[in-house]
């Protein structure tokens, strides 16, 4: 397969090339020196990671950014950001859409090593759109590492992601077809999940559908805004489809001053906010199931271990803005 393709975007012309340098032996680079090229380079190719200057010409007043992630999800966005943008990192973190962050100078191996997880996120996030590698992720058969192997191997065999499991033994070919059958079986996706709890008729889904192509807006946001559903039965369903127990997060009103158990920088980064301390456990309130590189990541900042249950990504981001606010106070 081809390289994947990342788009380079900065008003600074000798800074832009400087990473074109850095990078164009592992990725096909493309460059942008402001929102309205960035914008129209993407219309024209599948760009699998923007790397963005937050002072270039039309990105600082984010518009062309959300313009961006409307239109393109399931990119990668990573901004570049001088050390005195402390509050503007903050918010562009905030919006749930930035990947991550680097600061200048930076140096050649921090933003190898940054793209090189954005590339990978995007390459896993891709297989799991295909239901046999969410199935065997989510019955515990492989792990995340031997799904970015098998994803590697692909890069350079023209072969479906089954075969290529089968075919280098990652998992038996009895574990494959046994999680096939049950895929076949039991395998729901949120929209099945909604009809069958009778949250949501087959003809207010359709209707929900054709405004998702129109509005570009997510799937729950729609079902909520048109009075289908309240959060707490949408997001009931969204966390049985996520495999993580839902609590919304109302219920632990008391708890913002329990966002200090975890790093500012680790809550910003993945959208998610702690709410206890149980013995060695740091209870955790995640709008998408947490990484394996998070869960050490935490362990590693903390010495706790992580569990996580499920709350709507607007609960999450009421508390972080009332957390951050009586910090600044």
């Amino acid at each position: 397969m081809d390289q994947y393709s990342i788009l380079l975007v900065d008003n600074e012309v000798s800074n832009l090339r400087a990473l074109e340098r850095t990078l164009r032996n592992n990725y096909n680079t493309l460059s942008a020196v402001n929102g309205e090229s960035m914008i129209n380079l993407m219309e024209q190719n599948e760009i699998a990671l923007v790397l963005v200057n937050y002072r270039a010409p039309g990105i600082s007043d984010f518009k062309i950014l959300e313009t961006a992630f409307q239109r393109y999800p399931d990119t990668i966005y990573i901004i570049l950001v001088a050390y005195s943008d402390e509050d503007l990192i903050t918010n562009a973190l905030k919006s749930g859409r930035i990947y991550g962050y680097i600061t200048k100078p930076w140096e050649p191996e921090e933003v190898k090593a940054i793209v090189r997880d954005g590339v990978s996120t995007y390459e896993l996030n891709h297989a799991f759109k295909e239901p046999i590698a969410r199935a065997l992720f989510d019955s515990g058969i492989v792990t995340k590492e031997q799904l970015e192997t098998a994803l590697n191997v692909q890069r350079t065999e023209v072969k479906s992601l089954k075969e290529i499991l089968s075919k280098y033994r990652i998992i038996s070919a009895d574990q494959l077809e046994s999680v096939i059958e049950n895929q076949k079986s039991s395998h729901k996706d949120l929209e099945e999940i909604l009809l069958d709890t009778g949250i949501l008729l087959p003809s207010e889904l359709e209707e929900v559908k054709e405004l998702q192509r129109t509005d570009r807006k997510k799937l729950t946001d729609i079902i909520i805004n048109l009075g289908y559903a309240n959060e707490d039965e949408v997001f009931s369903c969204f966390s049985a489809r996520l495999g993580l127990p839902y609590l919304p997060l109302s219920q632990f009103s008391g708890k913002i001053d329990s966002g200090k158990l975890l790093p500012k920088k680790i809550i910003l980064k993945n959208g998610i906010f702690p709410v206890d301390l149980i013995s060695q456990t740091i209870v955790l309130s995640v709008s998408e199931p947490l990484s394996d590189k998070v869960k050490k990541e935490i362990e590693l900042e903390t010495g706790y271990r992580p569990a996580a249950f499920c709350s709507s990504y607007e609960e999450i981001q009421v508390f972080l803005d009332e957390f951050f606010k009586n910090q600044n106070n």
